[in-house]
């Protein structure tokens, strides 16, 4: 059987995170079973898990470490909004030729990103690094498919398993229930209700997909957004309908499935510029997370736009500049160009050829880390090479390597070693609502789990006696 022993280092640097991960890598220390994949066969026994994808250790967090990458997460995604504004003065021509957009579908966004209340209704999930001065965000994924919704079902999983909750009770902790579909649906709620969309009693959601809903999600996601109904808007009516915006229909000045009117929109793409969607918006009738908006708020050279201010931008604020150079690691678009680094003037190419193991480049449009490229990881004549193709493609950027902080999971092949964590927090307006973590043993690369990490789960946790 493996065997595991904490470092006083190792305990320091877990309480360091929360005193609660630290007491439970001494909880797992005095259980050499722990140490074992076949001590969570319950776990593995739930298809819709993807065991092996999967971590077996959870994560625990307390409040303090709760706050923390709540504050990242809600301050990132503010400084991401201002960017259309600031940068762009919210000219639809300017930003048609930055983002590469057509103008009519910028011109549309560009109406709504002038509204201060659309911009507060938004929704996204941030994917942060915790490296050596607290979090730093990579990316901001602010879009209506945002993945990771089954974190609540996955920590009621969890939190039952039988090493977990020996652990719980004794340290006599309670569980947050903390669920990014509940905070969602809470969030649809309160900006439906907001807008005045529920004036007539009934407030109805569509969740616009490109795949068939199960039965069991459909049943599921309505179960919840009834149960919060009842809660948060007694006597308010409502239901969730799971379905492509190609199958909903514009009648009677609202937009419809089946008859029904829809009043609220989670989509992952808008697929109709003039559709049902975008129309109800307009007339104030409906409201989209996140719509036109998304390929504007979204597109990683916002972080650029925003690095660039860190230093001596005039379009922010002390306060605000001191904002993203705590949250926005140095990163630029990749050009040919001289800009700043470390209070030095750079000639931008040469600089990402010369400090190749210390830099990530990565388009603009990517998601879930598959095209995310590491210096260190690649050789120079390769380096070489995805640099010039991403010079020439003109929609890549170039950031500075954040190195993890390490934290104990179990080994595949049992036993515990060191994980590097991706972080991401998920934001419904101003509302923090947990993080999708993904985890990788230490200098395995990119942390994607199509190239091998695992999920993490995230429990938050309190004093029972709280």
């Amino acid at each position: 059987m493996p065997e595991f022993r904490l470092t006083a280092e190792e305990r320091a640097r877990h309480a360091a995170l929360s005193p609660v991960q630290a007491d439970w890598l001494d909880f797992v220390a005095a259980r050499p079973e722990a140490l074992e994949r076949s001590a969570f066969a319950d776990l593995d026994a739930a298809v819709e898990l993807e065991p092996e994808k999967v971590q077996p250790w959870p994560l625990f967090a307390d409040p303090r470490g709760v706050a923390a990458i709540d504050q990242a997460g809600r301050e990132a995604f503010r400084l991401i909004k201002t960017v259309p504004e600031r940068i762009f003065g919210s000219d639809p021509e300017r930003m048609a030729e930055f983002y590469g957009i057509d103008e009519p579908v910028v011109r549309n966004a560009a109406a709504l990103l002038a509204d201060p209340a659309c911009l507060a209704h938004l929704i996204g999930r941030g994917d942060f690094i915790l490296g050596p001065h607290g979090f730093a965000c990579c990316e901001f994924n602010v879009a209506g498919n945002l993945g990771g919704w089954q974190v609540g079902p996955w920590k009621e999983l969890f939190r039952s398993q039988r090493l977990v909750a020996e652990f719980l009770a004794a340290q006599g902790l309670n569980v947050l229930p903390l669920n990014p579909l509940d905070a969602l649906l809470e969030h649809a709620i309160e900006v439906g209700r907001a807008r005045g969309l529920a004036a007539e009693g009934e407030l109805n959601l569509a969740l616009l997909t490109q795949d068939p809903a199960s039965p069991a999600l459909l049943e599921m996601v309505q179960q919840r957004y009834v149960g919060i109904l009842a809660r948060r808007s007694a006597g308010l009516a409502g239901s969730v309908i799971i379905c492509r915006e190609p199958q909903m229909t514009w009648e009677g000045g609202r937009a419809r499935y089946n008859g029904t009117p829809v009043h609220l929109f989670v989509d992952q793409m808008m697929e109709v510029l003039d559709g049902p969607v975008f129309r109800a918006q307009a007339a104030g009738r409906g409201f989209a997370f996140n719509g036109l908006v998304s390929p504007i708020l979204t597109d990683k050279r916002n972080l650029a736009l925003l690095s660039e201010q860190a230093d001596d931008g005039d379009l922010y604020d002390a306060e605000e500049r001191a904002a993203i150079d705590r949250f926005i690691p140095w990163t630029r678009v990749l050009a040919e160009s001289f800009t700043e680094h470390a209070g030095e003037r750079i000639y931008l190419p040469d600089f990402v050829l010369a400090e190749r193991e210390r830099l990530l480049i990565k388009p603009a449009e990517g998601f879930g880390g598959r095209d995310v490229l590491a210096g260190a990881a690649l050789a120079p004549a390769e380096w070489e090479a995805r640099v010039d193709a991403g010079l020439a493609d003109g929609r890549w950027i170039v950031q500075e390597f954040v190195p993890s902080e390490t934290f104990l999971f179990q080994a595949r092949e049992g036993g515990a070693v060191p994980h590097e964590i991706v972080w991401g927090a998920f934001v419904f307006g101003g509302r923090f609502g947990s993080c999708l973590l993904r985890g990788a043993p230490a200098g395995a690369g990119v942390i994607n789990v199509g190239r091998g990490a695992r999920r993490i789960v995230l429990l938050e946790v309190e004093d029972g006696a709280a």
